[in-house]
């Protein structure tokens, strides 16, 4: 076989290793959360309070890996221009993660009424809070 297909079956290898490894932290973080909330509504209020930020990070997330990696590969051979570009990505992404914390705690009772129309009075209060301590 050729360096470069053991090169790509051992990236793969990797990605695979790290997505299972976060499949299992993922599963022990809801086995923890379940035996310190229980099934109840501060269960409800916490996994809404996580979401609402969850929600800002996966697109973000989603923005990068469609528009950096690509152009990113354009330009690596040229270290000047790759670094430049990367330092430019990493302002824009420090401005904009910025703008977006500062809406989330300022619409976050608009956004808690949009994630969960059934909660009222002192769950909305309480979930906006979390919401605020999440973003930051």
């Amino acid at each position: 076989m050729s360096t470069k297909i053991k090169n790509v079956a051992k990236y793969s290898a990797m990605i695979a290793l790290i997505l299972i490894l976060s499949k299992l932290i993922g599963t022990i973080r809801e086995f923890v959360i379940a035996a310190q909330f229980g099934a109840s509504i501060d269960s409800d209020i916490f996994k809404i309070a996580t979401r609402v930020p969850y929600i800002f990070y996966a697109s973000v997330g989603a923005a990068l890996t469609t528009t950096f990696i690509p152009i990113f590969t354009k330009v690596k051979d040229d270290t000047k221009k790759a670094n430049e570009f990367f330092n430019n990505i990493i302002n824009i992404l420090f401005v904009c993660s910025f703008i977006l914390v500062i809406l989330g705690m300022v619409f976050s009772p608009q956004l808690t009424q949009t994630m969960v129309s059934g909660f009222k009075g002192d769950e909305v209060t309480k979930t906006v809070s979390k919401i605020g301590r999440a973003h930051v």
